[in-house]
């Protein structure tokens, strides 16, 4: 019964770190990555409010803050090409982002 409980519980471990897990945006080196100042610039540019801009474990760039419409947002871009990998938000209202996945102008 014991070996039971210890499955159960390894499980629920397990799936607890997947559904935190950030994604895996490239396995480029750093030194192929766009400057974070050149993301940072192109989202205040179009209404952002950026609370922050971070590198992951799991090499991308990750933008914390708000919407023009300040809806919270959490963005994780490859930082090789600026495409969006992924999009967290508080929010149903649709974000302002281009068919290539590239925030859109204005």
């Amino acid at each position: 019964m014991a070996a039971i409980k210890y499955l159960v519980w390894f499980s629920m471990l397990c799936w607890i770190e997947v559904s935190v897990a950030e994604p895996l945006c490239t396995d480029q080196p750093e030194k192929l990555w766009l400057p974070r100042g050149t993301l940072e610039t192109l989202l205040k540019e179009q209404g952002y409010r950026v609370d922050a801009m971070d590198a992951t474990a799991g090499s991308c760039y990750m933008f914390r803050g708000e919407t023009p419409e300040k809806i919270p947002v959490q963005i994780f871009f490859n930082p090789t090409n600026g495409l969006v990998v992924e999009l967290k938000k508080k929010s149903e209202v649709p974000l302002p982002f281009a068919s290539n996945g590239l925030i859109s102008p204005g």
